[in-house]
Parts: C-alpha cells; sequence; structure tokens
C-alpha cells in the first residue's frame, strides 16, 4: 500500500470518527436561549411591555419558571408558546427603572448585579386626569396612554412604586405590585383631596375639608397608617398649590393668595411673604430648598428664606403666569409664550408657542405644557417640547380644567444650600 494511500484511509477513518462525536455531541448538547426581548440594553420600553425568552427545544416549563428572576422585583404570571416563555406583569411596569432577568440570581458581579438574560430600562411615564374622569398613564413619547382608575389629582408615589390620588372624598393609592387600590384613611368628617408626596415617600399630605368648610393640611405616615394634622386654621379660607421642600423639612403652600410654610411636624408655621404682596398663581422650591420663586400681580419674585429677602427676576408682564424650577436650576414661566432663565433673571429665553401650565420633565431638557383649543371647547391639549432639539409633540387631550400631569422622576433627596 503506498503512503499516499494509506493516509487517504487514514483521513477518511478520522473524518468518520469526527462526524460520529458530532453527532453525539449534538444530541447531548445543553439547552441554549435563542433569544430574548426586550433586546439587552434597549432603552425606553413600554412599561406595559411582556418579557419573552425563546429556547432552542421543549424545557421543563415549571423549572424554568422557578428559576426565572426579574430584578427589581415584580408580580406578574408565565405564558408558553411553544419553546418561547413570556412574563406578563399584573399591572405595569415602574417608569424610570433599570430591570434585569436572569436564571441565576445568585451569579452576581462585584456590584451585586447578577448576570442577566436581558436588561432593558422604562421610560419617564406621565399621570393626567382625562376627558371621561379616568386618571391615565402616558410615556413622555406619547406612543402610548392607558386607563388606570377613577380618581383626581394624581401623583406618583415613593419610587414610581405606587400612585396616589384623591376619589369621592378620600386618598387613595394604586400599587403597580398588583394589589387592589386601597383608601389611606376613611373620615366621613373630612373630605381629603390633593395628595402630596414627601420626598421621601414615608408620608403624604393633603387638603382636608371639614362639614363647615373650614381646609386644613394633613400627613398620612405610610408607615404607621396614621394621620397628623399639620395647621389649625378656624376660617373657612381655601389651601391649594402645596409643594414639600426637596430636603423635606417644610411644606409650602397658598392660602387665599398668601404663600405660608410649616415644618414636616406640623411646628414653625408662618406666612412668609408681606401682607401687601400676593402669590397670584403658583411656586416653585429652589433645589437646595433655600429659596422660593412665585408669581406675584405681574412678574415672578424670588424669596431667599436664608437672607429674608425678595427678589423681583422678570419683567413686568400681567401675563405671568404659572411657573416651575428645574433640579439644574433653571425656571419656566408662563408669560407672552412660555419663557425660561436662569434662577437668577438672567439668560432669559423664549419658547413660541400659546401654551400654559409648564413643568419640567427631567433636570432642565423637557417642557411639558398645555395648549388651549380655542373657546368653543371645553379641552386642552399636553404637548411636550425638548429644549436641545427644538422638537415639539402632542402627547394627549384632557379637560380644560384639569390642567396638571404628574410626571415620573428619579428619587433622590436633595440636601444642598
Amino acid at each position: 500500500m503506498t503512503a499516499a494511500r494509506r493516509n487517504m484511509l487514514w483521513g477518511l477513518f478520522f473524518l468518520s470518527c469526527v462526524r460520529a462525536g458530532a453527532g453525539v455531541c449534538a444530541a447531548d448538547r445543553p439547552p441554549v436561549i435563542a433569544a430574548v426581548s426586550p433586546q439587552p440594553g434597549a432603552l425606553d420600553i413600554s412599561c406595559r411591555t411582556a418579557i419573552a425568552v425563546s429556547f432552542d427545544r421543549e424545557m421543563d416549563q415549571a423549572a424554568v419558571e422557578q428559576a426565572f428572576t426579574v430584578l427589581p422585583a415584580v408580580n406578574g404570571h408565565f405564558v408558553w408558546d411553544a419553546f418561547t416563555l413570556r412574563f406578563v406583569s399584573d399591572t405595569f411596569l415602574m417608569p424610570l427603572t433599570a430591570y434585569y432577568v436572569s436564571f441565576t440570581p445568585t451569579l452576581v458581579d462585584r456590584g451585586g448585579i447578577p448576570v442577566a438574560v436581558t436588561f432593558f430600562s422604562t421610560p419617564v411615564l406621565g399621570l393626567f386626569v382625562g376627558i371621561d374622569g379616568v386618571i391615565q398613564v402616558v410615556s413622555v413619547s406619547g406612543n402610548e396612554c392607558f386607563p388606570l382608575a377613577s380618581g383626581k389629582n394624581p401623583v406618583w408615589g415613593r419610587g414610581n412604586q405606587s400612585i396616589l390620588y384623591d376619589f369621592q372624598g378620600q386618598i387613595w393609592e394604586f400599587a403597580l405590585d398588583g394589589t387592589p387600590p386601597r383608601a389611606l384613611m376613611i373620615d366621613e368628617q373630612l373630605a381629603a383631596f390633593r395628595p402630596t408626596v414627601h420626598p421621601q415617600g414615608n408620608a403624604v399630605a393633603f387638603i382636608g375639608k371639614n362639614r363647615a368648610g373650614v381646609t386644613n393640611i394633613y400627613a398620612y405616615d405610610l408607615p404607621s397608617n396614621s394621620v397628623r394634622q399639620l395647621t389649625a386654621f378656624f376660617e373657612p379660607r381655601e389651601i391649594d398649590a402645596m409643594r414639600w421642600s426637596p430636603d423635606g423639612r417644610y411644606l409650602a403652600f397658598v392660602r387665599e393668595q398668601h404663600l405660608w410654610a410649616v415644618a414636616e411636624n406640623g411646628q414653625d408655621l408662618r406666612k412668609l411673604i408681606p401682607d401687601h404682596i400676593i402669590c397670584r398663581n403658583n411656586f416653585a422650591w429652589s433645589p437646595g430648598a433655600s429659596k422660593l420663586a412665585f408669581v406675584g400681580s405681574r412678574n415672578v419674585l424670588l424669596l431667599d428664606l436664608v437672607e429674608d429677602s425678595l427678589t423681583k427676576i422678570s419683567f413686568d408682564d400681567p401675563a405671568v403666569g404659572f411657573l416651575d424650577w428645574s433640579g439644574n436650576d433653571l425656571i419656566v414661566f408662563q408669560s407672552d409664550g412660555l419663557r425660561i432663565m436662569a434662577a437668577d433673571g438672567s439668560h432669559e429665553q423664549r419658547i413660541a408657542t400659546a401654551g400654559k401650565y409648564p413643568q419640567w420633565i427631567d433636570d432642565g431638557e423637557m417642557v411639558s405644557y398645555f395648549l388651549p383649543l380655542g373657546k368653543d371647547r371645553n379641552s386642552v391639549q399636553l404637548w411636550t417640547v425638548n429644549l436641545r432639539r427644538e422638537e415639539k409633540k402632542k402627547i394627549a387631550e384632557l379637560p380644560a380644567e384639569e390642567c396638571f400631569v404628574s410626571w415620573s422622576r428619579p428619587w433622590r433627596i436633595n440636601a444642598g444650600k
């Protein structure tokens, strides 16, 4: 036998062995994940999306479901379609949240983050009351909008994990973990409305009106499920426009066009401005909680609580109106169109729009506002504007008397100057 023929035979023998071995390995190889959804690293994923994991073969469904983990934890149920597992949340995912999906929750990096099958984040969501009187949830892109529950004055709770609102004279909490909505308190002697969540998320301030028509401010302590009264007014005058200071130490509010503040424990109740100065519309805290901007009779005024000084920071304009203060020290206010300026009144710029009631969506790049639809229509449109891109977008339509939207925000405690 020649060397060439011998080498050829050895080659065929080796190839047959490899093919046989490959066949054995193919039969015995472990299952693999063929596809996932959402894709790893995806941004602004719908809060009503289902998480899907597709395998290359039929799996032990009970074992897969037991090993499946989502962080932060989500209550939901499983649906199988052939080789694909779908996990569907019982309510909807929290906004502004990074989610990690894993089958090995004990295998983590040095920072404690598990090895993920996929990971994604959810977008900013807004809450408003729709034309039918039902609270609506809308994404900042306007790509989705869905109903939640009947109620008014909705706001996000601690960590965007719940929603607080008033309904039929009581304050209600809608938790995103799938538990049924609950009334925080039931007091037949008191009509409760306009909840305002403490920056630490452990308390909810609200306005309470007794049967004599007298309104005061109360706080519901979530850990202890107890209520305490923060103010003790006896005259039937209206209270509105409440806002906690960013550090949570004080709650400021407007009562009969005067600006007041009370400490979180109900002490140190005081009027912040002289009687001849009015707070005509609304106000906003500075990021460091040392100043308040508010709308006077014709301009925006800045109250420095440390220096005990009052300064006009806008030009006189009888059309001046609603304002808001961003986390990076920019003030947006309603005037001839919308105007944005630094906290000292400098670098003012105008946004050409007939919109009103501006609110910051983030720390200074996006603003929402309401656009009236004319005298013959009792509704307004919710719009957003991206200041960096100079892009405007219509988001939703709602009743003219409900010009308020609560945007989900990153939870942090400011303790600046």
